[in-house]
């Protein structure tokens, strides 16, 4: 199967409790990730009404969902990208 993003999902920007999260992370990027924990658990770049990232053009490297990216920072396979993909996706949807 190929993974493609939901548009409009937003699951993946409610970024309280992910159990493991700093594991995939270096110290810095952690840092980072951390600091956009609005108070009510979802990144304060999501706009909840609209639906989308106000930063979306410019957000962070880890929010960039693509083969590369995600083997350079998390070592997944291209391969393996469209399972991890579908796989991170069906868990974090089902968190939400």
């Amino acid at each position: 199967k190929k993974w493609v993003c939901v548009k409009s999902c937003g699951a993946c920007c409610y970024l309280k409790d992910r159990e493991g999260i700093e594991d995939w992370f270096d110290d810095e990027d952690f840092e980072h990730y951390q600091s956009l924990i609005g108070n009510d658990g979802w990144c304060m770049n999501y706009d909840k009404e609209n639906r989308l990232c106000k930063i979306f053009e410019d957000r962070p490297e880890f929010c960039k969902v693509t083969p590369k990216i995600f083997e350079r920072l998390y070592g997944v396979d291209e391969e393996e990208f469209d399972s991890f993909c579908i796989d991170c996706c069906s868990d974090i949807i089902s968190d939400v």
